[in-house]
């Protein structure tokens, strides 16, 4: 079993005994929100794409909207990324090969 698969059926365990803590997520989701540097595993926020009551659609919104937010840095760096990629092929490009 997968890592996002056995996190999705912790958090269904946990909320199938009674003890998961949804106020304490729901507090997580809000301060990413609010200050972007808080980690949230990839699993978790997986675990929100099929929600199946209201609490479930908050996080789900939560973790949508600091997804969008987060959207340009990632276009950003993705950017700068690409342009240092095709600035080093073409120095590669402009050096001739050397033979052994």
């Amino acid at each position: 079993m997968c890592y996002s698969a056995m996190t999705a059926a912790y958090l269904r365990e946990l909320e199938h005994m009674g003890k998961l803590d949804r106020e304490g997520m729901a507090e997580l989701y809000r301060l990413r929100q609010g200050r972007g540097k808080v980690s949230v595993p990839f699993a978790m926020d997986r675990s929100f794409d099929n929600p199946r009551d209201d609490w479930e659609r908050e996080m789900q919104a939560l973790r949508d909207a600091w997804r969008a937010d987060r959207e340009r840095e990632w276009q950003e760096e993705l950017f700068k990324q690409s342009r240092h990629l095709a600035d080093v092929e073409r120095i590669l490009a402009s050096k001739p090969d050397q033979e052994a």
